[in-house]
Protein backbone atom coordinates (compact mmCIF):
# COMPACT_ATOMS: atom_id res chain seq x y z
CA UNK A 1 0.00 0.00 0.00
CA UNK A 2 1.19 3.56 -0.54
CA UNK A 3 1.66 5.96 2.00
CA UNK A 4 -1.58 8.01 1.06
CA UNK A 5 -3.89 4.07 0.91
CA UNK A 6 -2.22 4.17 4.59
CA UNK A 7 -3.21 7.05 6.00
CA UNK A 8 -6.82 6.73 4.72
CA UNK A 9 -7.15 3.48 6.07
CA UNK A 10 -5.38 5.12 9.22
CA UNK A 11 -7.97 7.49 9.36
CA UNK A 12 -11.25 5.15 8.22
CA UNK A 13 -10.50 3.37 10.62
CA UNK A 14 -10.11 5.65 13.65
CA UNK A 15 -13.20 7.47 12.37
CA UNK A 16 -15.25 3.98 12.78
CA UNK A 17 -13.69 3.38 16.36
CA UNK A 18 -14.75 6.79 17.39
CA UNK A 19 -18.60 6.05 16.15
CA UNK A 20 -18.28 3.18 17.83
CA UNK A 21 -17.66 4.13 20.80
CA UNK A 22 -20.74 6.24 21.01
CA UNK A 23 -23.08 5.01 23.69
CA UNK A 24 -26.08 3.09 22.02
CA UNK A 25 -29.39 2.43 22.68
CA UNK A 26 -29.32 -0.57 20.06
CA UNK A 27 -29.86 -4.12 21.79
CA UNK A 28 -28.67 -6.50 19.73
CA UNK A 29 -30.82 -10.22 19.35
CA UNK A 30 -31.06 -13.59 18.33
CA UNK A 31 -32.49 -13.50 14.88
CA UNK A 32 -32.60 -15.43 11.75
CA UNK A 33 -33.80 -15.27 8.50
CA UNK A 34 -37.60 -16.95 9.89
CA UNK A 35 -38.05 -14.41 12.86
CA UNK A 36 -36.27 -10.80 11.11
CA UNK A 37 -38.81 -8.66 10.29
CA UNK A 38 -36.39 -5.43 9.17
CA UNK A 39 -33.61 -6.04 6.73
CA UNK A 40 -31.05 -3.83 5.25
CA UNK A 41 -29.35 -4.22 2.11
CA UNK A 42 -26.46 -2.03 0.89
CA UNK A 43 -25.56 -3.02 -2.42
CA UNK A 44 -23.25 -2.08 -5.67
CA UNK A 45 -25.79 -0.67 -8.51
CA UNK A 46 -23.14 0.36 -11.08
CA UNK A 47 -23.83 -2.82 -13.07
CA UNK A 48 -27.42 -2.97 -14.41
CA UNK A 49 -27.39 -7.09 -14.10
CA UNK A 50 -26.15 -6.51 -10.36
CA UNK A 51 -28.90 -3.82 -9.87
CA UNK A 52 -31.88 -6.07 -11.23
CA UNK A 53 -30.24 -9.21 -8.92
CA UNK A 54 -30.17 -7.07 -6.04
CA UNK A 55 -33.61 -5.85 -6.73
CA UNK A 56 -35.05 -9.68 -7.50
CA UNK A 57 -33.66 -10.40 -3.84
CA UNK A 58 -35.12 -7.48 -1.89
CA UNK A 59 -38.65 -8.50 -4.10
CA UNK A 60 -38.25 -12.02 -2.94
CA UNK A 61 -37.71 -10.67 0.73
CA UNK A 62 -40.65 -8.77 0.48
CA UNK A 63 -42.67 -11.27 -0.30
CA UNK A 64 -41.60 -13.43 2.30
CA UNK A 65 -43.74 -10.17 4.42
CA UNK A 66 -40.28 -8.43 5.16
CA UNK A 67 -39.63 -4.77 5.42
CA UNK A 68 -36.76 -4.36 3.49
CA UNK A 69 -34.66 -1.13 3.23
CA UNK A 70 -32.66 -0.88 0.49
CA UNK A 71 -29.58 1.73 -0.23
CA UNK A 72 -27.43 1.60 -3.80
CA UNK A 73 -24.23 3.04 -4.07
CA UNK A 74 -22.70 3.84 -7.77
CA UNK A 75 -19.15 3.70 -8.57
CA UNK A 76 -19.80 6.27 -10.74
CA UNK A 77 -20.59 9.80 -10.49
CA UNK A 78 -24.65 9.75 -11.28
CA UNK A 79 -26.49 13.38 -12.49
CA UNK A 80 -28.15 14.96 -9.94
CA UNK A 81 -31.81 14.44 -11.45
CA UNK A 82 -31.51 10.83 -11.85
CA UNK A 83 -34.00 8.79 -10.18
CA UNK A 84 -33.88 5.05 -9.15
CA UNK A 85 -36.56 2.61 -7.53
CA UNK A 86 -33.93 3.44 -4.38
CA UNK A 87 -32.10 5.68 -2.41
CA UNK A 88 -28.65 5.85 -3.66
CA UNK A 89 -25.02 7.51 -3.14
CA UNK A 90 -22.31 7.38 -5.28
CA UNK A 91 -18.87 8.06 -6.07
CA UNK A 92 -18.84 11.97 -5.26
CA UNK A 93 -20.81 11.37 -2.20
CA UNK A 94 -16.96 9.84 -0.46
CA UNK A 95 -14.50 11.58 1.24
CA UNK A 96 -11.04 11.49 0.82
CA UNK A 97 -11.18 8.36 3.28
CA UNK A 98 -13.83 6.50 1.20
CA UNK A 99 -15.79 7.12 3.78
CA UNK A 100 -19.61 7.77 2.75
CA UNK A 101 -21.41 11.00 3.53
CA UNK A 102 -24.85 12.43 2.38
CA UNK A 103 -28.76 12.59 3.26
CA UNK A 104 -29.21 8.99 2.11
CA UNK A 105 -26.73 7.24 3.53
CA UNK A 106 -27.67 9.00 7.18
CA UNK A 107 -31.38 8.45 6.76
CA UNK A 108 -30.25 4.54 6.01
CA UNK A 109 -28.14 4.30 9.17
CA UNK A 110 -31.04 5.91 11.41
CA UNK A 111 -32.41 2.52 10.96
CA UNK A 112 -33.12 -0.35 13.34
CA UNK A 113 -32.54 -3.63 11.18
CA UNK A 114 -33.13 -7.08 12.64
CA UNK A 115 -30.40 -8.08 9.23
CA UNK A 116 -28.10 -5.95 7.54
CA UNK A 117 -26.77 -7.54 4.42
CA UNK A 118 -23.79 -5.97 2.22
CA UNK A 119 -25.11 -7.93 -0.76
CA UNK A 120 -21.95 -8.02 -2.83
CA UNK A 121 -19.05 -10.77 -2.94
CA UNK A 122 -16.26 -8.40 -2.56
CA UNK A 123 -16.01 -6.06 0.61
CA UNK A 124 -15.29 -2.11 0.18
CA UNK A 125 -14.31 0.69 1.80
CA UNK A 126 -17.60 2.11 2.13
CA UNK A 127 -19.27 -0.71 2.50
CA UNK A 128 -17.25 -1.55 5.64
CA UNK A 129 -17.83 1.79 6.82
CA UNK A 130 -21.45 1.66 6.79
CA UNK A 131 -22.08 -1.92 7.88
CA UNK A 132 -19.76 -1.08 10.99
CA UNK A 133 -22.15 1.76 11.94
CA UNK A 134 -25.53 0.08 11.31
CA UNK A 135 -27.76 -0.85 14.12
CA UNK A 136 -28.57 -4.67 13.44
CA UNK A 137 -28.75 -7.80 15.23
CA UNK A 138 -26.93 -9.59 12.48
CA UNK A 139 -24.72 -8.07 9.89
CA UNK A 140 -23.59 -10.57 6.77
CA UNK A 141 -21.39 -9.51 4.28
CA UNK A 142 -18.06 -10.54 2.45
CA UNK A 143 -14.85 -12.04 3.66
CA UNK A 144 -13.19 -8.64 5.03
CA UNK A 145 -10.16 -8.00 7.22
CA UNK A 146 -12.17 -5.34 9.23
CA UNK A 147 -13.42 -7.65 12.01
CA UNK A 148 -15.58 -4.22 13.31
CA UNK A 149 -17.84 -4.86 9.65
CA UNK A 150 -19.82 -8.14 9.85
CA UNK A 151 -20.84 -10.38 12.12
CA UNK A 152 -20.78 -13.28 9.49
CA UNK A 153 -18.98 -13.37 6.78
CA UNK A 154 -19.34 -15.59 3.50
CA UNK A 155 -16.73 -16.22 0.95
CA UNK A 156 -17.94 -17.62 -2.96
CA UNK A 157 -15.05 -18.87 -5.31
CA UNK A 158 -16.17 -16.57 -7.92
CA UNK A 159 -16.37 -13.12 -6.25
CA UNK A 160 -18.17 -11.55 -9.30
CA UNK A 161 -20.94 -14.00 -9.39
CA UNK A 162 -23.75 -12.58 -7.18
CA UNK A 163 -26.05 -14.80 -7.34
CA UNK A 164 -23.98 -17.47 -5.73
CA UNK A 165 -23.50 -15.05 -2.81
CA UNK A 166 -27.16 -15.25 -2.73
CA UNK A 167 -27.37 -18.68 -2.65
CA UNK A 168 -24.49 -19.15 0.21
CA UNK A 169 -26.59 -16.06 1.95
CA UNK A 170 -29.77 -18.01 2.04
CA UNK A 171 -28.26 -21.31 3.26
CA UNK A 172 -26.65 -19.86 6.40
CA UNK A 173 -29.72 -17.43 7.30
Amino acid sequence: MSLLQNARAYFRASSIKKQLAKPSSFLKKRVNINSATTIGILFDATNLDTRQTALQYADQLKKQRKKVKLLGYFDVKQDKNASHAFPFFDKKHLDWRSIPKGKEVDFFLQHNFDIFVFLNPITSHYSEYIAALAKASLKVGPVSSELDCYDLMLGVKNKADLKEFIKQLQLLL
